[in-house]
């Protein structure tokens, strides 16, 4: 499972242990990939995604993929991976430029499944894939984002999980629909903070969100997550992970432990006071 940015091994600190939270990413790993192979997630369709304002011009698309590879290099990726990814953009544009032309937005499954070997390896490549792409087996998702740049990603069956080609599923916080008030609040309130921290609540984050968006079956059991970020009450989402927070330093057993507490206690307390004034 990747997070964007950077994998993190340290864990969220909170008042759930360490076990509860690998068994709770186990339990939604096996929901994705039943829903997947069994074609029950439910969600938008591709053509929705490209008709509900979001930019897709090859110009949005050709901007967004160069952003993306310059942070990357500014983030340390690896000469080698950089390089590989360099190679592959014009022919990765040129799909871009064929699936806007051929209406490869509305029906990327049998878009992708039109490629060449070169053209499916270029879009390997871009996506910093480890994986060979095999069209046959993709879901709507999986294809939809091989033909855009990283950034800009869609989690189309909002199940929380963004898929792209055949790697593992992403987590993309904020949800690339939430309100663009609480994307700015959410970068400038995180721009100082260290990677370790910013991922820590990424991940935190991640997770209420998860919990805010299960739905309800008739019976009123746990149904599926369905995630819509323009939806969500990311005051309370804080409000929350603050609380947790601060009621998990009692748990702690060392200085250090305390000191990590306070420290994120602090950085939530930022990103609250940033939405206040939003």
């Amino acid at each position: 499972m990747r997070i964007t940015s950077t994998a993190y091994s340290q864990r969220v600190i909170s008042t759930v242990s360490n076990q509860s939270r690998e068994a709770t990413f186990a339990q939604m790993l096996n929901s994705k990939a039943e829903a997947l192979n069994q074609g029950t997630a439910k969600g938008r369709t591709a053509e929705s995604i490209a008709g509900s304002g979001n930019d897709l011009s090859f110009e949005s698309i050709q901007n967004s993929f160069d952003e993306w590879l310059a942070e990357r290099e500014a983030a340390g990726l690896p000469q080698e991976r950089l390089q590989l990814i360099a190679d592959s953009r014009d022919t990765f544009l040129s799909v871009v430029k064929r699936a806007q032309e051929e209406g490869g937005y509305s029906d990327p499954q049998s878009f992708v499944k039109s490629l060449s070997e070169n053209e499916l390896s270029a879009l390997q490549h871009t996506h910093m894939g480890l994986t060979a792409l095999h069209p046959d087996e993709m879901s709507t998702e999986q294809a939809f984002n091989l033909l855009v740049s990283m950034n800009q990603s869609q989690d189309i069956d909002r199940d929380g999980y963004t898929n792209v080609g055949h790697e593992f599923p992403m987590m993309v916080f904020p949800p690339r629909d939430a309100p663009q008030s609480f994307k700015d609040a959410w970068e400038e309130s995180t721009k100082d903070m260290s990677s370790d921290d910013v991922g820590m609540m990424m991940l935190s984050m991640w997770m209420s969100v998860q919990a805010a968006s299960v739905t309800l079956n008739s019976d009123g059991s746990p149904g599926r997550v369905y995630v819509d970020g323009t939806q969500l009450d990311y005051k309370a989402l804080v409000d929350g992970e603050l609380e947790s927070t601060i009621n998990s330093y009692s748990y702690q057993e060392t200085d250090e432990q305390r000191e990590n507490v306070l420290r994120m206690v602090a950085n939530y307390q930022v990103l609250r006071d940033r939405l206040m004034t939003a």
